[in-house]
């Protein structure tokens, strides 16, 4: 019996700054490099009550916990299809 093969996973924290869309790169860039490559996301948000408060650097987004994690979602796979045309070029 085969043992099924445990994902890569790289996990990292943004905070959308620079250095924090540099370490997401990063992250694509290795995860893409690995046959079950996993990149899982994290950002701190401080919680208000049933929303939060995400600082983008641009603005400061208060929003549901729902809305704010369709923020990230968006925000990480436009990042991460960047990464990908790159790194297939």
């Amino acid at each position: 019996m085969t043992t099924p093969r445990k994902p890569y996973v790289i996990v990292v924290g943004i905070d959308f700054s620079d250095i924090g869309n540099a370490a997401l790169a990063r992250a694509f860039e290795l995860a893409s490099a690995e046959e079950d490559g996993e990149v899982h996301v994290v950002y701190v948000a401080r919680g208000y009550g049933p929303l939060v408060h995400m600082d983008t650097g641009a603005e400061l987004v208060t929003a549901t916990m729902d809305d704010a994690s369709q923020k990230l979602k968006v925000f990480v796979e436009e990042r991460e299809m960047t990464v990908m045309l790159v790194v297939d070029l």
